[in-house]
């Protein structure tokens, strides 16, 4: 699946759009300021300015990111022809190419700290010390040669396991993705694989299907917390009013004390009380849910049946 570029992905790419607005601004302040063409600076601010409130409307999307950023150029370069700020474009220039060099290097500065505590670590924790595992954590941004770099880096040392940092961070989801399925693979295979803070049923099963062998997150409990359940028939918000005289179980497939014990119209009742018996409840079958959720990947994975698998939870959560 393609990646959708996002804006913090954009640093320099819009640096030298702007770059290149600006020193056609710069060239066409040279045109005479009076005469039947000297509209044409106004007119192109003003038409600029709306077609890049127009890309912006339209989101973001393979195609339309290049559009976006191509009408960003013509509006810098529309600003820069305008009769009071084309002796200013030198200056636009310069002020607006800085931000895509300073993103390289603060990422590239960036990604070193981690490898050298990661490294200072495992020479104070040699292997074995107090029966503990030590695993590197993997980072790089959404920049896929900063993530080679810090794996081929971490990689070449002797480390229980080796995590990924990073992902799940706010980004949409065909970005993580997209990353996962590459940064993955390129870790050592004999070696745990552990994805942090990761996450929905979906994620964790694209994770696996990437070769990811661990995962933690806090949605289990933080969303029984709320009221959100996980179940094979779905996600269920317990506080919706249909659900206060439903006396079926929480989840029919599911063997955890909480579905063989009690009912929806139950659950629902002490979640709107108030009850502390609701969090423990509530967490105690999501917690179960996704147990069973990772023991049915084993499963399908060694029936050779994962793809079904991997399609199944999709279409419960898509």
């Amino acid at each position: 699946m393609a990646p959708v570029l996002a804006p913090w992905q954009a640093g320099h790419e819009i640096a030298c759009c702007l770059y290149l607005g600006a020193l056609v601004g710069a060239l066409r302040a040279l045109a005479p300021a009076r005469g039947r063409w000297a509209f044409l600076p106004d007119a192109a601010l003003v038409g600029m300015l709306l077609l890049f409130l127009q890309s912006y409307a339209a989101g973001y999307s393979d195609a339309g990111s290049l559009r976006w950023y191509m009408v960003l150029a013509g509006f810098a370069g529309a600003l820069g022809a305008h009769s009071l700020l084309g002796p200013l474009a030198g200056q636009v220039w310069r002020a607006l190419l800085w931000p895509g060099r300073a993103l390289g290097r603060w990422a590239g500065r960036n990604l070193l700290a981690p490898a050298r505590r990661a490294l200072r670590a495992r020479r104070h924790y040699p292997a074995g010390t107090a029966h503990n595992l030590l695993f590197a954590i993997t980072q790089g941004g959404f920049f896929k040669d900063l993530r080679r770099r810090s794996i081929e880096e971490l990689c070449a040392h002797d480390f229980d396991g080796f995590a990924i940092g990073g992902l799940s961070v706010g980004e949409p989801k065909p970005v993580m993705y997209d990353f996962l399925y590459d940064i993955a693979p390129q870790l050592p295979a004999g070696k745990p694989r552990y994805l942090m803070g990761v996450g929905t049923p979906l994620d964790i099963a694209n994770g696996i299907a990437a070769g990811i062998d661990m995962f933690d997150c806090v949605l289990p409990t933080r969303n029984a917390r709320n009221g959100t359940l996980y179940t094979s028939q779905g996600k269920i918000n317990i506080k919706r009013k249909e659900y206060a005289e439903d006396d079926s179980p929480l989840d029919p497939q599911c063997g955890c004390y909480t579905c063989r014990t009690f009912s929806r119209a139950y659950l629902r009742h002490l979640h709107v009380s108030k009850e502390l018996l609701s969090f423990r409840l509530n967490s105690l079958h999501n917690l179960t849910y996704f147990l069973d959720l990772v023991r049915r990947a084993r499963q399908a994975i060694l029936e050779d049946r994962y793809a079904d698998f991997l399609a199944g939870v999709a279409a419960i959560y898509p």
